[in-house]
C-alpha cells in the first residue's frame, strides 16, 4: 500500500505540474517568502559524495534557475532580512543559499546564477576551506562506498547497541542521519579511523581531493555578488555539545570568515537544521555573537511575522520538473484533493480543475485494476 501511495502522490503532483495549478493549490498562501537551500551542484560525484542525495545536476539547476526567475522576485538573503525587518517584504520573494561551500559550485553553480543574474548565499563551514580534510559525513560517505554501507551499520550497531535507531539495511543518509542524533562528532571521527584502519582504507587528502572552496573562490564570488555566511566550524549537531563546545563552533567559525572577508555581521545556518539540532542556548549564543539571523531546515516559507533567528527553508534534491515545483510552491497533496472537493464558483481555473479531478479519477480506476 504504501507503493501505491507513493504512486498516487506522484502522478498528482505530475498532473498538478501539466496543469499550472502548483499556485493555485499552493500550501503557502499568505507567506512572503520562500528560502531554498541546496548543497552541491555538480554533473558527478565522487566517493565522499555519491549516496548522500544532496547534489543536482547542472542540467537541472538550470531548469530551477529559469523557473525561479520567471516566478518570483529573487533577492539576496540580506535584502529579505532588511525588508522583514523593516515589514516591507513583498509576497513571491525567494532566497536562494547553499550550505556547506562545496568547491564544485564556484565551477557550476557560479555561471548559471550569473546567467539568470539571480543572488544567493553559501554556509560555510570553516574547517575546510581550502583543505583536504573532510567533514565526517563525507567521510562516512567515502567509507560506506568502499566497503558497502550495510558493512558501516553493521559496525556502528556493533560500537553503540540500541543507541543508535539504524534500521537494518540503511542507506548512506539513514547511517549519517542515526550517527547525528545520538553519537558526539569526536566519537564519529574515531569511528571513521577504528574502520579505515581495521579495513586497511586510506582517506585521500591529496589537493586533488579537495571538495570544498578555498578563500580564493571564496572571494572571486563575492565579486560576483555571492554573500557568506557561518555553518559551524565542523558542521555537528550542536545539541549535542556543551555550551562551550557550542561557542567554539559558533564563534570561532565567524571570527575566520570575518578575518578573511572583513565581514563583522552575518547570517547562521544550522547544521541538519532540525528542532532537535539545536537549543535556547544555541540561539543566545548566535544573537550575541553578532549573527543577524539564523536559517533552519525545516521545510516552511517565511512570514511577515517570523523572527530573523527562525527562519525556515525549503530543502531541494535532485527530483523531476513537478517535484521542484511543487515543493517550492508547498503544494500538498491532501490540501490539493481538499481544494478540488470544495471548490465553489467556477474561476479561471476550472477547466484546469476539472482536468486534474479526471486524471485522479482516471488514476484511481487504473489502480483498483491492478489490485
Amino acid at each position: 500500500m504504501a507503493s501505491i501511495r507513493h504512486l498516487i502522490r506522484g502522478t498528482l503532483r505530475t498532473a498538478i505540474y501539466y496543469t499550472g495549478l502548483a499556485q493555485t493549490l499552493s500550501g503557502y498562501k499568505g507567506a512572503q517568502a520562500r528560502i531554498l537551500v541546496y548543497h552541491n551542484i555538480a554533473p558527478v560525484e565522487d566517493d565522499f559524495m555519491r549516496g548522500l542525495d544532496m547534489t543536482v545536476s547542472p542540467d537541472v539547476f538550470e531548469d530551477h534557475a529559469r523557473y525561479l526567475s520567471e516566478n518570483f522576485r529573487v533577492v539576496s538573503l540580506r535584502q529579505m532580512l532588511g525588508e522583514l525587518r523593516s515589514g516591507n517584504l513583498p509576497e513571491r520573494t525567494l532566497v536562494i543559499t547553499f550550505d556547506d561551500g562545496y568547491r564544485d559550485l564556484y565551477h557550476y553553480a557560479l555561471p548559471i546564477l550569473r546567467e539568470h543574474n539571480l543572488p544567493a548565499t553559501i554556509f560555510l563551514n570553516t574547517a575546510v576551506v581550502g583543505a583536504t580534510d573532510k567533514l565526517w559525513p563525507n567521510k562516512i560517505a567515502y567509507v560506506a562506498n568502499k566497503l558497502g554501507a550495510s558493512r558501516v551499520a553493521y559496525q556502528a550497531r556493533r560500537q553503540w547497541g540500541k543507541r543508535l535507531h539504524l534500521p537494518y539495511g540503511a542507506n548512506i543518509p539513514e547511517i549519517i542521519w542515526a550517527l547525528n542524533e545520538r553519537v558526539h562528532p569526536r566519537e564519529i571521527h574515531d569511528f571513521v579511523d577504528a574502520l579505515c584502519r581495521d579495513h586497511h582504507l586510506t582517506l585521500p587528502d591529496e589537493n586533488s581531493s579537495r571538495i570544498y572552496l578555498d578563500w580564493a573562490e571564496i572571494t572571486s564570488m563575492r565579486s560576483a555578488g555571492f554573500e557568506f555566511g557561518n555553518h559551524t566550524h565542523d558542521h555537528v549537531n550542536l545539541a549535542l555539545l556543551s555550551e562551550q563546545e557550542q561557542e567554539e563552533q559558533i564563534v570561532k567559525a565567524k571570527e575566520i570568515i570575518s578575518q578573511h572577508l572583513g565581514l563583522h555581521e552575518m547570517p547562521f545556518a544550522y547544521p541538519f537544521g532540525q528542532e532537535e539540532h539545536f537549543t535556547v542556548v544555541t540561539r543566545q549564543i548566535i544573537k550575541q555573537s553578532g549573527h543577524n539571523s539564523a536559517l533552519e531546515a525545516i521545510a516552511g516559507p517565511v512570514f511577515a511575522e517570523d523572527s530573523p533567528y527562525a527562519l525556515k527553508r525549503i530543502d531541494i534534491r535532485e527530483t523531476p520538473p513537478s517535484l521542484f515545483v511543487t515543493n517550492v510552491h508547498g503544494v500538498s497533496i491532501k490540501h490539493a484533493l481538499s481544494s478540488l472537493k470544495n471548490r465553489g464558483n467556477p474561476t479561471k481555473s476550472s477547466a484546469r480543475l476539472t482536468a486534474l479531478v479526471g486524471t485522479f479519477g482516471s488514476l484511481v480506476t487504473w489502480l483498483s485494476c491492478g489490485i
